[in-house]
């Protein structure tokens, strides 16, 4: 997977900065939604790769697991 991130094409991006407002509704609910967060190039170019990505069949589903000290307690698998 390393290769595929160091040939990306995605173009060079510059990120629009966070304020108080989106500080707070990520403290809160644990995600912020900022407008503009990238531009429209950026965003396009980055579903197209993860669009060929898929289609290879090099993603995988999410997969959380909680365990303690004891070891493993629940697996999550997330689509």
């Amino acid at each position: 997977m390393a290769s595929l991130a160091a040939s990306s094409n995605l173009p060079s991006q510059s990120f629009k900065p966070l304020n108080a407002s989106h500080a707070a509704q990520l403290q809160a609910d644990g995600y912020a939604i900022v407008d503009g967060f990238v531009d429209p190039e950026w965003a396009s170019a980055l579903r197209a790769e993860l669009v060929a990505l898929q289609e290879l069949k090099l993603l995988q589903p999410n997969q959380i697991e909680l365990s303690t000290a004891q070891g493993p307690v629940s697996r999550f698998c997330l689509p």
